[in-house]
C-alpha cells in the first residue's frame, strides 16, 4: 500500500513539474514602454496593450535602460511568458490583461522589428564590418556580403548537440563552395545596433571566418489570449466587424483637411500633393508620420487609431495635426483634427484606456520658430467626434486619507490607533498628519502625472516607538515620490519604479 501511495504521489509531482514548467513559455514579440507609471507591451499581432509583470530578474530593465535613451521610448522585443487578468490596483488596473514575462529573448531600438517577415525561415544571421547576412530556410541557405553577388546552397538538416546547430553545405559554380554555419544559443549584441540576439554565429565560407549575431525564425502563430475568443490564425484575414485598422489603411485613408482646397485629402501610400496654385511649381504636401497609436477612442469596443499628419504648405511652416480615425466596421472613417503647432516636434504618440497622450517639443516663450526648446505632454479625448483636452485630476484643496501603503499587490494597513493624513493646496504647498507629528512641505507637478515633494519639515512630538517608526516609514516614501494617480475618491502616490504605493481615500 505504501508503495502505491509512494507511486501516485511520484507521478502527481510529475503532472505538476510538467504543468509548472510548461506555464509561461508562449511567445511575443512586440513593443515594449517601460518607465515610473507605464510598463506596456504591445503585439506585433494586435493593436493592443498589456500591463507587464516582470519576472527576468531585473533583466529586462537593465537591458531597457541600455538601449533607450529618452524615458518611455518603445523598443522591439521578443519574449517568453503569459497573459493573465490586470492587477487589481495601481496603473495597471487600467490594463484589460497582463503578461508576465519570464525571459527575454531579443531586443532592439534601431530595428524593422514587426516589419520584419521571419517566416519560413528557420535562422537568420548577420555581422559587421564587413556587412555580411545569411538566411537559413527549409529550401535553401542564401549569404550575401556587401559589393558580393548572393550565394545560394542546398538545405543542409542541421547537426544538432545542445544549445548548438551546424549547418554545412556546398555548391558548385564556376569553383566549389563550401559553408558551414554555427549557431550557438549565447547571447550576442550588434556591435553597431545595440541590439540583443539570444543566438550567436559563425559562418566559415571557403577560408573566410565571419561572426556575428542570429535570430530564430517566426513562425505563423495563433492568439491564445482567452479575452479574443476562440484561436484564431494571425495571419487570418478578419471579417469587416471585428477587423482591426492597419497601416495600409490610414496611408490610403481620406482626410478632411482645412489646409486643401477641396477641403478632402485621399493619402496615396501616406502621402498627398496638391498644386497651391495650377501651373506652380509650390504644393501642398500632407504625410502621414511614423507615430501612430491604437485604441478604443469611442467606446464602441473597436480599435481605433491616433496619427499625427505632417503638412508643408510651400511656405517656411512645417504644422502637425492630431487626426482620429474610428474603426467604421472594418473600414476608416476620419472623425476630428487637432493642430499642434508648427514645426514642433513629436516623440511620442500613445492612447490609454480612450485617452491619447501627445509627448512633444514646442515653442516656449522666448523660443525663436526654428527651434522649439519646451517639452510638454497633452492629453485629448474624443468626445461626439470631437478632439477635446483632457481634464487634469484634481489634486488640490482636498484632504486624502492613508489606507495603506508598501509594495504594489502586498500594501500593509496603518496601525489601527493612528490616522495619517494629507492634504495638497493649489499655491504648491502640502500639509497632514503623520500619525503622531504634523508634517509640512511643497510640491510641483508635471507631464504624465508626475509629483516631486520637496524637503519637508514637521513637529517634535514623541510617540510610541512602533508609531514613530511607522512614520518615518512614511514620510521616506512620500520624500520618493514620483507619480501620482486620482480616480474618482482614490489617490495613489508612486515611488520605486512605480512598485511603491501609497493609497488614499477621499477624507469627508
Amino acid at each position: 500500500m505504501r508503495v502505491l501511495i509512494s507511486i501516485l504521489l511520484l507521478f502527481t509531482n510529475i503532472l505538476l513539474f510538467f504543468h509548472a514548467t510548461s506555464y509561461g513559455n508562449d511567445s511575443f514579440r512586440g513593443h515594449l514602454v517601460l518607465g515610473h507609471e507605464v510598463r506596456s507591451f504591445t503585439p506585433c499581432e494586435r493593436k493592443v496593450e498589456y500591463w507587464v509583470l516582470d519576472q527576468t530578474g531585473g533583466d529586462l530593465w537593465k537591458i531597457y535602460k541600455e538601449l533607450t535613451h529618452q524615458p518611455y521610448q518603445p523598443i522591439y522585443v521578443e519574449v517568453l511568458g503569459h497573459l493573465g487578468p490586470p492587477p487589481s490596483d495601481g496603473f495597471g488596473a487600467d490594463y484589460d490583461r497582463q503578461v508576465t514575462i519570464r525571459e527575454l529573448r531579443r531586443a532592439g531600438l534601431e530595428t524593422r522589428g514587426c516589419a520584419e517577415d521571419l517566416r519560413d525561415i528557420v535562422f537568420r544571421a548577420s555581422g559587421n564590418e564587413p556587412f555580411w547576412n545569411v538566411q537559413i530556410s527549409e529550401n535553401n541557405i542564401v549569404f550575401s556580403e556587401m559589393g558580393k553577388p548572393h550565394l545560394t546552397f542546398p538545405h543542409a538538416h542541421p547537426k544538432v548537440s545542445d544549445d548548438r546547430w551546424v549547418f554545412l553545405s556546398k555548391i558548385q559554380e564556376r569553383s566549389q563552395h563550401d559553408i558551414r554555419i554555427s549557431i550557438t544559443e549565447k547571447r550576442c549584441t550588434d556591435t553597431m545596433s545595440g541590439e540583443l540576439f539570444s543566438f550567436s554565429a559563425q559562418v566559415s565560407l571557403n577560408d573566410k571566418q565571419y561572426e556575428g549575431c542570429a535570430r530564430e525564425g517566426w513562425p505563423q502563430k495563433t492568439l491564445k489570449d482567452p479575452a479574443f475568443g476562440e484561436e484564431t490564425e494571425v495571419s487570418k484575414d478578419l471579417t469587416s466587424s471585428s477587423r482591426t485598422l492597419t497601416m495600409n489603411d490610414l496611408k490610403n485613408a481620406e482626410y478632411q483637411f482645412e489646409f486643401s482646397v477641396s477641403r478632402s485629402v485621399k493619402l496615396t501610400n501616406g502621402i498627398y500633393r496638391e498644386k497651391i496654385v495650377s501651373n506652380s511649381a509650390t504644393e501642398l504636401i500632407i504625410t502621414l508620420s511614423d507615430n501612430v497609436a491604437y485604441g478604443d477612442l469611442n467606446g464602441d469596443g473597436k480599435e481605433d487609431a491616433a496619427v499625427i499628419l505632417i503638412t508643408d504648405p510651400g511656405g517656411s511652416g512645417t504644422f502637425r495635426h492630431l487626426a482620429i480615425v474610428t474603426n467604421q466596421n472594418g473600414r476608416s472613417k476620419h472623425v476630428a483634427s487637432h493642430l499642434l503647432g508648427d514645426r514642433v516636434k513629436i516623440k511620442s504618440l500613445s492612447v490609454r484606456t480612450g485617452e491619447i497622450a501627445v509627448e512633444m517639443i514646442t515653442h516656449g516663450p522666448n523660443d525663436p520658430m526654428c527651434c522649439p526648446a519646451l517639452e510638454v505632454t497633452q492629453n485629448y479625448l474624443l468626445q461626439d467626434d470631437k478632439l477635446v483636452k483632457a481634464q487634469v485630476p484634481k489634486l488640490a484643496d482636498r484632504k486624502w486619507a492613508l489606507q495603506s501603503f508598501g509594495t504594489t499587490g502586498s500594501e500593509k494597513w496603518p496601525l489601527p490607533e493612528t490616522e495619517i493624513s494629507i492634504e495638497f493646496t493649489a499655491d504648491g504647498k502640502l500639509h497632514g498628519s503623520g500619525g503622531c507629528n504634523r508634517y509640512f512641505s511643497s510640491y510641483e507637478t508635471g507631464p504624465g502625472g508626475s509629483l516631486a515633494i520637496k524637503q519637508m519639515g514637521s513637529t517634535r512630538m514623541a510617540c510610541p516607538q512602533e508609531i514613530m517608526d511607522q512614520e518615518m516609514k512614511y514620510f521616506r516614501s512620500l520624500q520618493s515620490v514620483s507619480t501620482f494617480k486620482v480616480k474618482q475618491q482614490r489617490l495613489q502616490l508612486f515611488h520605486g519604479n512605480g512598485d511603491q504605493v501609497l493609497n488614499y481615500t477621499l477624507s469627508p
